[in-house]
C-alpha cells in the first residue's frame, strides 16, 4: 500500500523544481511529523528540506499576529465588556466561551461583522415581539445584552490586534485580508496544500489567490469512486470548490485516485456494550503479528473509549503510540485539587466529614498528611458529620500533622490569590515526594502549569474577584487538558481519534464505536447562531458538518485492505443502539472488489469463576478456637457460622472487622443498642417485682428524657435535630413506647413478674470429648413470669415473622440462616435450663417492626398442629436442640474440617 502523503512526495521529488524551494501546508501538525518522517525514510543523500507547515501555523504567519491561548482570550475580553456592563468574572463564564466560538465561526467564514449582529439583534427583539408593555428589567437587559455584541467584537478586535495578538478566528481573517502584502513577499515560491477537504471561507480565499497568482498547487485525497457519483457526501466539499472556485473554471480538473475499489477485507462487527467493543479489539490485536500491527491504527469514534482501551491491550504488545493523550481530569490525583478548590468555592463555617474523607482518601491526600487514615478513624469514632477547623486541627497527632491539616482544610481564606499560592505549596511538596509514579508525577507538573499560568494571569489582570471565579476557570481549563503518553509516533499500533486521522493511511484498520450519534456527531446546539442566521450568511449547517466525518470515514477506507467496523448494538439508556448511517451506506455502494461480512463480537472474556475458599485449621487457627470455647461460644458468634464459615473464620478467629465510619445517619445496630439500653434503662427499676399500669404510665413519661441520654452516648457528637435522623430518633422513641403500651396492654387480664434484664447467662457442655472445655454464653434482653410461666424474650429493631420462630425438620437449625432467630431463643432456653430449671418456659422474640403480632414463641411441628398450640420448651425439646448444638460445636472445632465458604443466594 502506498500512502497519499508518499505518493504526494514521490510526485513532488520527480519535479525538476528541488523540493527545498517548495512550502507544504497541511491540515495538521501532526501530518507535517508524518511527511517529514517519510522525507527522512526516502532520502537517498543529503538534500534540503522544504518548509512543512500545518495551516494554523501558515495561516498565523500570513496574518502577522501571534494566537492567544485561550485562557488569555477569556481574560482579555473579560476586560473589554466590563467597559461595556460590568459583571464578575465567573458569571461572564457562563457565556463566555460559547460567544467567543461564535466570533471564531464568523470570523473564520468572513462573515460582515456588522450586518451579522444586526441581524442577530433583530432576531432577539422579534422573539420578543408584543412584551413592550410589559418590559421587565430583565427583558430589557437581554436585548441589551444582544444589541452590545457588536460593540464587544468590535472593541475586542480593536483592542487584540494593538497588541499583535488575536484568537483563531480573527487570524483566519486578518490572513484573508493580507494576502496580496504576503503574496508582494512571496512572489515566486509555490505553495503545496497537500490532504484538504472542509475549508472555511478564510481558507479557501487564501488558497484561491495563492492558485490564481499562479503560487499553489493542491493534491487532493478524494477518490475517483466518490466523485463520479454526485450525490455522495465524501465527495461534497470537492464538487463544490470544482464548480465554484474561478481557478477550475480555466484549468483542469483534478483527477482523484482509483484506491477504493482495490480488493478489501470488510467486516462489520455488532457487539453488546463498549465493554464489549475494547475486549473484541484487544482479542483482535493479540492475533497479529508485530509487522501487522505495524500498519495497523485504531481509531476511536467515541474518544472516551480510551482509558478502557487501554485496559484492554494485550499485555504482549511492545510499541503502541496514542495520538489523543490521556485526559488529565480523569487522574485520580488530579480530582484531589478539584475536590479541593470546591469546598473553598462554597462558604462554610464547619467542614462537612465527607469533604474530609474525599480529600484524605485520594492518594495526593495521604501523600500531603501522615497518618491521614488514623485522623480518619479519629472522626469516625467520634462521628462528626461536621466539624470545625479548630476542632480538626486537634485531632492531629503532633505538632506537623496540625500543620499540614491547617494547610489543606483552612476554606476561611478570603481571596482566590491565597488559594493559589496554598495549591502552588502543596504541589511544590508532591513534586517532591520521592515514591511518585512517572503518572503522577507528569500529572503534578501539568497542574503545577496550569495554576502557575492562572496566578500569572491574574497577577497582571487582577480579574479573579471571588473563590468560585478560580473554580470556575479551574474546571474550564483542566477540561482541555492531556497528559501525552510516550510512544514512537511512526512506528507501532496507532491509537487516534478520527480528526486525528487526517491524510494518514493505514494498511489495516480498526475503529470502535461506528454508531449514529457518534460517527457522525449529529447536531450541536453548544452556539447562540440560529439556523435562520447560519443560512442568511452560508455558515455550515449539520448536513455539512455530516460530509466532513463522511469524508473522513471512507477517506481511511481508501487505501486500507483489512478493515473492522465495529459498533455498539446495545439499547441501553440513551444509547439507541444504531449502526452509523455510513455503514448502511457502505453496504449498499461497495464495490464489486470489496468482501463484506458481519459478525458478532466474540470477547472472548475469561469468566471470573472464584472457587469456594477454604480455610485449613492450623495449630493458630485451633488455638484461637480453644479461647473462644474457654470464653464462651455465643448465640451470634454460632448463627455466624451458620450463615457463613468464612464470615466466622475472619470475624471471631482472625478478629477482622470493619473499620469505624462516621454515621452520617444512624446506623441499625446503633438504632438497636439505643433502643435497648433505653428499656434497660426504664425497666430496671421493676425488676424483682409484678409490673403494674401505674408504674408504667409514669415509666412512658421517662421516655422523652432517656432516649435522648442513649443517643448522646452512642451516637455521640452526630445531629439529630434534622432530616432522616431526626426521625429515626423519633421512631426509637416510638419503639420504646410501644413496648411500655405493649405491657400496658398485657396487664389487662394478665400478672407480669420481671424477673431480669440483660441477664448473663453461661454454661459448660459436657461430653463433647475434644480434650478442652467448652462453655456456652449469652446475654438474655428479658425474662419475665407471664401467669406462671418463664418467657424469654429477644427484641428486635428488625423484621421477624412468626415462621422464622418454627421448626419443621430439626437438622435445619444448624445449616440455614433463616432459622438463627430460633437458634438463638432456644440457645437462651438451653442455658436457663442448665443454671435456673423452670417448670413452665417459653422463648421467643418481640419485634418492633411488629409489635401487633405481640410475643412471638419459639415452635415445632408438633406444637404448630397441637391443638392448644402449646409453645413450653420441654426437655425433650431442649435435648434434641444439645444434639444439634453439640454437632454444630464439634464441626468448629475439629482440626480436620475446614472452613469453607458458603454459597449465599
Amino acid at each position: 500500500m502506498k500512502s497519499f502523503l508518499a505518493e504526494s512526495l514521490q510526485k513532488l521529488l520527480h519535479r525538476d523544481r528541488p523540493i527545498s524551494d517548495y512550502i507544504i501546508i497541511l491540515p495538521s501538525k501532526r501530518a507535517c511529523g508524518f511527511l517529514k518522517q517519510l522525507l527522512i525514510s526516502e532520502a537517498t543523500n543529503s538534500f534540503f528540506a522544504p518548509r512543512i507547515l500545518s495551516i494554523e501555523e501558515f495561516v498565523e504567519e500570513v496574518s502577522g499576529l501571534s494566537l492567544m491561548s485561550p485562557t488569555e482570550v477569556l481574560i482579555e475580553s473579560h476586560a473589554i465588556y466590563e467597559k461595556i456592563k460590568a459583571i464578575p468574572f465567573d458569571e461572564y463564564l457562563n457565556w463566555a466561551e460559547t460567544i467567543l466560538n461564535d466570533f471564531n465561526e464568523i470570523d473564520r467564514h468572513l462573515v460582515p461583522p456588522h450586518e451579522f449582529f444586526q441581524y442577530l439583534s433583530g432576531i432577539k427583539i422579534l422573539e420578543k415581539w408584543g412584551v413592550k408593555d410589559a418590559e421587565t428589567s430583565m427583558i430589557k437587559d437581554y436585548l441589551e445584552f444582544w444589541k452590545s455584541l457588536n460593540l464587544f467584537y468590535t472593541q475586542l478586535n480593536e483592542h487584540l490586534l494593538l497588541q499583535q495578538k488575536g484568537y483563531q478566528g480573527m487570524i483566519y481573517r486578518k490572513a484573508a485580508e493580507e494576502m496580496e502584502f504576503y503574496l508582494s513577499q512571496h512572489n515566486n515560491i509555490p505553495h503545496i496544500f497537500l490532504g484538504f477537504n472542509a475549508m472555511n471561507k478564510a481558507e479557501q480565499t487564501i488558497v484561491q489567490e495563492l492558485l490564481e497568482h499562479g503560487s499553489a498547487e493542491v493534491f487532493w485525497d478524494i477518490d475517483e469512486f466518490f466523485i463520479s457519483d454526485p450525490f455522495h457526501s465524501a465527495a461534497h466539499f470537492f464538487r463544490k470548490y470544482q464548480k465554484e472556485w474561478k481557478f477550475y473554471q480555466s484549468h483542469e480538473t483534478p483527477i482523484g485516485s482509483t484506491d477504493f475499489t482495490n480488493q478489501k477485507n470488510i467486516t462489520i462487527t455488532k457487539s453488546q456494550s463498549d465493554v464489549e467493543q475494547v475486549k473484541f479489539l484487544g482479542n483482535l490485536l493479540a492475533d497479529m503479528s508485530p509487522s501487522e500491527l505495524t500498519k495497523t491504527a485504531v481509531v476511536l469514534a467515541d474518544e472516551t473509549l480510551l482509558i478502557p482501551l487501554l485496559y484492554s491491550l494485550p499485555k504482549e504488545l511492545k510499541e503502541v503510540n496514542v495520538t489523543m493523550g490521556y485526559p488529565l481530569k480523569a487522574l485520580p490525583v488530579v480530582q484531589f485539587f478539584e475536590s479541593l478548590l470546591d469546598a473553598h468555592s462554597k462558604p462554610k463555617f464547619t467542614i462537612y466529614y465527607k469533604t474530609i474523607q474525599n480529600l484524605l482518601n485520594n492518594a495526593s491526600g495521604k501523600k500531603l498528611i501522615s497518618g491521614a487514615d488514623a485522623l480518619l478513624q479519629q472522626l469516625a469514632l467520634q462521628n462528626r458529620s461536621f466539624i470545625s477547623l479548630d476542632a480538626l486541627i486537634d485531632l492531629g497527632a503532633n505538632e506537623a500533622q496540625q500543620k499540614q491539616i491547617k494547610q489543606i482544610f483552612d476554606f476561611d481564606l478570603k481571596s482566590p490569590n491565597e488559594v493559589i499560592a496554598v495549591i502552588k505549596e502543596l504541589l511544590k511538596t508532591l513534586l517532591e515526594k520521592p515514591n511518585n509514579n512517572a503518572m503522577d508525577q507528569r500529572a503534578y507538573q501539568k497542574l503545577n502549569e496550569v495554576f502557575t499560568e492562572i496566578d500569572n494571569l491574574e497577577r497582571r489582570y487582577k480579574f479573579l474577584k471571588s473563590k468560585v471565579a478560580l473554580k470556575h476557570l479551574y474546571d474550564s481549563l483542566i477540561g482541555s487538558q492531556t497528559l501525552d503518553l510516550e510512544g514512537d509516533a511512526y512506528s507501532g499500533l496507532q491509537i487516534m481519534g478520527v480528526l486525528e486521522t487526517r491524510v494518514l493511511d493505514f494498511e489495516n484498520l480498526i475503529m470502535l464505536s461506528v454508531n449514529e450519534g457518534t460517527l457522525p456527531t449529529g447536531k450541536s446546539n453548544n452556539s447562540f447562531i440560529t439556523y435562520d442566521l447560519k443560512k442568511q450568511f452560508e455558515l455550515p449547517l449539520h448536513t455539512e458538518k455530516d460530509a466532513i466525518y463522511s469524508y473522513h470515514f471512507f477517506r481511511l477506507l481508501q487505501r486500507s485492505k483489512q478493515i473492522n467496523l465495529v459498533f455498539n448494538g446495545s439499547t441501553s439508556g440513551l444509547h439507541t443502539g444504531e449502526a452509523s448511517r455510513f455503514l448502511q451506506q457502505l453496504e449498499i455502494e461497495k464495490a464489486p472488489e470489496h468482501t463484506l461480512s458481519y459478525k458478532n463480537a466474540s470477547a472472548k472474556l475469561n469468566p471470573i469463576v472464584s472457587p469456594l475458599r477454604t480455610y485449613q485449621k492450623s495449630n493458630g487457627v485451633l488455638e484461637r478456637i480453644q479461647q473462644i470455647a474457654a470464653k464462651g461460644f455465643s448465640p451470634s458468634a454460632l448463627t455466624s457460622y451458620i450463615r457463613n464459615p468464612k464470615d466466622f473464620y475472619y470475624q471471631r478467629i482472625l478478629k477482622v472487622h470493619e473499620l469505624d465510619e462516621v454515621e452520617e445517619t444512624i446506623a441499625y445496630n446503633t438504632l438497636g443498642t439505643i433502643v435497648h439500653e433505653s428499656l434497660e434503662e426504664l425497666y430496671k427499676p421493676f425488676v424483682g417485682s409484678l409490673l403494674t399500669k401505674e408504674a408504667l404510665q409514669k415509666t412512658l413519661k421517662q421516655v422523652s428524657r432517656v432516649v435522648p441520654l442513649q443517643f448522646e452516648k452512642h451516637y455521640q457528637l452526630g445531629d439529630i435535630t434534622r432530616g432522616k435522623n431526626l426521625i429515626i430518633f423519633e421512631v426509637a422513641k416510638r419503639y420504646v413506647e410501644n413496648l411500655i403500651h405493649w405491657d400496658l396492654n398485657q396487664l389487662k387480664n394478665n400478672n407480669i413478674e420481671l424477673l431480669n434484664l440483660e441477664l448473663s447467662l453461661s454454661v459448660t457442655l459436657d461430653n463433647l470429648n475434644l480434650g478442652f472445655p467448652v462453655r456456652l454464653s449469652g446475654l438474655v434482653d428479658r425474662i419475665d413470669c407471664f401467669n406462671g410461666t418463664t418467657r424469654i424474650i429477644d427484641y428486635k429493631t428488625g423484621n421477624v415473622a412468626p415462621a422464622d420462630l418454627t421448626i419443621f425438620d430439626w437438622d435445619l437449625l444448624i445449616q440455614d440462616e433463616k432459622y438463627s432467630k430460633a437458634f438463638q431463643v432456644l440457645t437462651y432456653a438451653y442455658m436457663l435450663n442448665k443454671t435456673q430449671p423452670q417448670s413452665q418456659v417459653e422463648a421467643g422474640i418481640v419485634s418492633f417492626k411488629k409489635m401487633k403480632e405481640g410475643f412471638m414463641p419459639f415452635g415445632t411441628k408438633a406444637s404448630m398442629y397441637a391443638r392448644n398450640k402449646d409453645h413450653v420448651i420441654n426437655e425433650s425439646v431442649l435435648n434434641e436442640f444439645e444434639v444439634h448444638l453439640k454437632e454444630l460445636i464439634k464441626e468448629i472445632c475439629d482440626p480436620i474440617i475446614p472452613f469453607v465458604e458458603k454459597v449465599l443466594d
